[in-house]
């Protein structure tokens, strides 16, 4: 009887225990949203190692060296348009309003922007407190309410501050790419 008692009561301790996250994706978006974050890693690494026979690690750095001397400017990201409208069209609504947002700009034009109030946002500050070569990118994207021109070089010319194979890290990598790749064309509520 004597062992039971204490076998009972930690049997108790870990039944009453919240259950843990098994990933950082996992405290912030339900499984079908993490799949959906899944399809966007997946089209964007397709996409920026397409007609790559290097690893995949290695077509994702020869994919960034070529901006290494891209001045500031419009830049030509090499991700299709037409298949990534697509692709956002095809995720869960309300992941896709908690990623983007609608913004004016001051003609009174509407346009597509990040949302820096979701749990995207948090999930971007909670890395960079994890990760001190994201600390300065994502102060930026909190002082602009949005991915600024200094967060896309940081992106394009300093990859190595991100750890793609770290999934968390390359799903914001991802979203900042198909953001700043969206069409001039105005871009409709969904």
């Amino acid at each position: 009887m004597r062992k039971i008692v204490p076998f009972l009561f930690l049997v108790l301790i870990q039944c009453t225990q919240a259950e843990e996250p098994a990933t950082l994706l996992d405290e912030y978006y339900s499984a079908q949203e993490i799949n959906d974050l899944r399809k966007l890693l997946a089209f964007v690494e397709e996409q920026i190692t397409k007609d790559c026979e290097l690893s995949s690690q290695e077509c994702i750095d020869l994919y960034f060296s070529s901006f290494k001397n891209t001045k500031a400017g419009s830049v030509e990201l090499n991700i299709e348009r037409r298949q990534q409208r697509e692709l956002l069209e095809g995720i869960d609504k309300n992941l896709f309003n908690d990623i983007w947002g609608f913004c004016t700009d001051r003609q009174g034009t509407k346009y597509l922007c990040t949302n820096n109030r979701g749990k995207f946002a948090r999930m971007l500050k909670r890395i960079s407190e994890e990760n001190s070569r994201l600390k300065s990118y994502s102060e930026a994207f909190f002082a602009a309410s949005d991915f600024s021109p200094s967060m896309t070089g940081t992106l394009l010319k300093y990859p190595e501050s991100f750890n793609f194979e770290y999934e968390p890290e390359f799903i914001l990598a991802a979203v900042h790419l198909l953001t700043i790749n969206l069409d001039e064309e105005p871009y409709y509520e969904m």
